[in-house]
């Protein structure tokens, strides 16, 4: 017979279900930052005492949040032991530009974004105050890849997935400009920025252990058939939820061969 009827537990059952999974993998799972693997199990574990408080500091919003996400069936196998689980690292993107081949032709570097008023109808003055506003540098025909962001993360997590080092993942200033000129048809439409990494001054290498002090983040959406452009702290703190499905666009990276 099922334990519970509805999509709200008793408080006795809620602080079973954060008892069972941990309070702090628990958390991490909420916000996204984990997902959960189940494995079938051969004996049944009991509720214990030691269950009553679990739950004492969790909102009843953020606990029915909990189980609407894990769903019904396995909130009640986990409460009843009916199932293992394990938690691991959610993967962050997906590629979704697959086979396609994106080419930037090669560029001289001469267009800066805070400059480029005839690609983008608002300008986010920060580019200039980030001092995003030096000479770039030439570049040669570049492939390009398109990843949209499936679950959440910071910057630093979301950019970090992507293979290669900290000096392979960035596109100039003029390539941003040129992706969307002539691919914009891979642009977010609406709130759904398409984000871009960017060094803040391209004559200059990017220290691996500090990339913060020479990236940013460029984020280029399309409102009233207009492109807006911003700009962001690449140490940005923001938590950028996989609900937005904001795009990556970076270099593609061919492996050497063996």
């Amino acid at each position: 017979m099922p334990i519970f009827y509805s999509q709200e537990l008793t408080g006795q059952l809620y602080n079973a279900l954060i008892s069972r999974l941990g309070a702090e993998n628990a958390r991490a799972f909420l916000n996204g930052n984990l997902e959960i693997e189940f494995q079938p199990v051969n004996e049944i574990q009991c509720l214990s005492d030691a269950d009553r408080f679990a739950a004492h500091d969790w909102t009843l919003g953020d606990l029915n949040a909990l189980v609407k996400r894990i769903e019904l069936p396995r909130v009640e196998q986990i409460l009843t032991g009916e199932v293992s689980f394990s938690f691991k690292k959610p993967r962050i993107l997906r590629l979704i530009s697959g086979d396609e081949v994106l080419v930037l032709k090669a560029l001289d570097g001469s267009r800066l974004i805070y400059k480029a008023t005839k690609t983008f109808k608002s300008i986010d003055p920060d580019f200039v105050g980030f001092g995003i506003n030096k000479p770039g540098i030439a570049t040669l025909p570049t492939l390009i890849q398109i990843h949209e962001i499936i679950s959440g993360g910071t910057f630093i997590n979301i950019f970090r997935c992507l293979p290669g080092t900290w000096n392979q993942k960035w596109v100039s200033q003029d390539q941003v400009i040129e992706f969307c000129e002539t691919l914009s048809k891979w642009l977010g439409q609406g709130e759904k920025n398409t984000l871009f990494l960017v060094k803040k001054d391209e004559n200059k290498p990017i220290d691996d252990n500090h990339p913060e002090d020479n990236l940013a983040v460029v984020g280029v959406c399309v409102l009233f058939d207009s492109l807006n452009v911003s700009v962001f702290h690449f140490r940005n703190n923001h938590y950028w939820h996989r609900e937005l499905r904001y795009n990556v666009v970076s270099r593609e990276i061919i492996p050497s061969p063996e």
